[in-house]
């Protein structure tokens, strides 16, 4: 998984407030594949399929809210970078959304 927030094309930082940013922000989970080929079994093909939904709709999942909150505390930075969490302040909105959503249907922590 990795968490995406949405910029217009040549769009600088700008100040958000935390409803704003959770507003830009999507999560996109790929999957992905290994097949052989079926007249040629020596070759393979590798296919990713992403998918991208605004990290708002997760609202009607509170067990996976409360398994991806699990998830973001376990990694380090540099994966937290990686995955586009790296900014204290995405951090603090999207663990803060995950939360919420979770102890709102009072799912406790999964991990």
């Amino acid at each position: 998984f990795s968490i995406m927030e949405w910029r217009e094309e040549g769009e600088e930082d700008v100040s958000l407030t935390d409803n704003e940013l959770l507003e830009r922000l999507y999560l996109k989970v790929e999957y992905e594949t290994l097949r052989r080929l079926p007249q040629h079994s020596d070759y393979l093909v590798f296919t990713i399929r992403p998918h991208f939904a605004p990290l708002s709709s997760l609202a009607a999942t509170p067990l996976a809210c409360a398994a991806l909150a699990s998830e973001i505390r376990a990694l380090p930075q540099g994966l937290l970078e990686y995955r586009g969490i790296g900014k204290a302040a995405t951090k603090r909105v999207v663990l803060g959304f995950l939360d919420a959503v979770a102890a709102h249907f009072g799912v406790s922590d999964v991990a």
